[in-house]
């Protein structure tokens, strides 16, 4: 059985030296790791993580893959899938929501929207609607190197990144398929509505859906839900570990 475990975090490039990434350590991602090893039918974990997670366990089973931003990380995936053989995919990974698509400067959007309106008088949509393409076609000051520290104001425009759980579904129907969701001081009733979203959206087989109020160094807390209906909490890396595992192995059991 051969399993693709994602963990940590993505890190987007704003320049040669800055980067938008999260706080994912990769720590559930080793708990997750350490405990598919201790079934014999695991053959080999594909761990994908991110360029500043934490390192897997070492093992022979282990091939660990270091990933830099969301394109990377689809690649990576994409081309295990290809290859076949692959039984579930485990997506602890906390991908960005967005990259940087087009880095500039105060003065540059300026010039740009005063361009594209001819300094005439506007409404309010028309200000948005000319501003927003002012910042699509601005000229970048990223020119492949570190940006000066100089600038006295930089604007980044973002933009959505892929859904790489939904491609790994596209590609992998009869995968078993974990996905994660991270919501911030919400009530549990919030966390079990998008967990049921996530999973009605991509067909996942589980869902781990956790608050960040409770992820701290010391403790891990959160619901594994199963497409049957199942809501089940669980406190502590190692309990979570150990149900994502039996439930992943179980379910590829069922479809082998």
């Amino acid at each position: 059985m051969k399993v693709i475990l994602t963990s940590g975090g993505t890190y987007e490039n704003i320049d040669e030296v800055r980067a938008i990434t999260n706080s994912s350590t990769g720590r559930i991602g080793v708990s997750i790791a350490d405990a598919l090893l201790k079934y014999d039918e695991i053959e080999t974990i594909y761990y994908i993580c991110g360029k500043l997670s934490v390192s897997p366990p070492e093992s022979s089973r282990i091939s660990e893959i270091r990933i830099t931003d969301v394109d990377s990380y689809q690649s990576e995936i994409e081309k295990l899938l290809m290859q076949g053989g692959i039984s579930a995919a485990i997506l602890s990974m906390a991908v960005s929501d967005y990259k940087v698509s087009a880095v500039t400067n105060l003065d540059c959007a300026a010039q740009s929207y005063l361009q594209l309106t001819n300094a005439e008088p506007v409404n309010l949509e028309e200000a948005k609607a000319a501003l927003r393409q002012a910042l699509y076609t601005t000229p970048e000051i990223y020119q492949g190197t570190k940006i000066s520290s100089s600038e006295e104001t930089l604007i980044l425009s973002l933009s959505q990144t892929p859904k790489v759980i939904t491609r790994i579904r596209e590609l992998a129907p009869e995968l078993v398929l974990v996905g994660f969701k991270l919501l911030d001081s919400v009530e549990p009733a919030a966390l079990q509505s998008a967990a049921k979203t996530l999973m009605d959206n991509n067909s996942a087989d589980f869902v781990f859906a956790n608050d960040k109020a409770e992820v701290t160094y010391q403790n891990h807390a959160g619901y594994l839900m199963s497409s049957d209906g199942n809501w089940e909490r669980l406190e502590g890396r190692e309990a979570i570990a150990r149900a994502i595992a039996q439930s992943v192995v179980n379910k590829a059991k069922e479809r082998e």
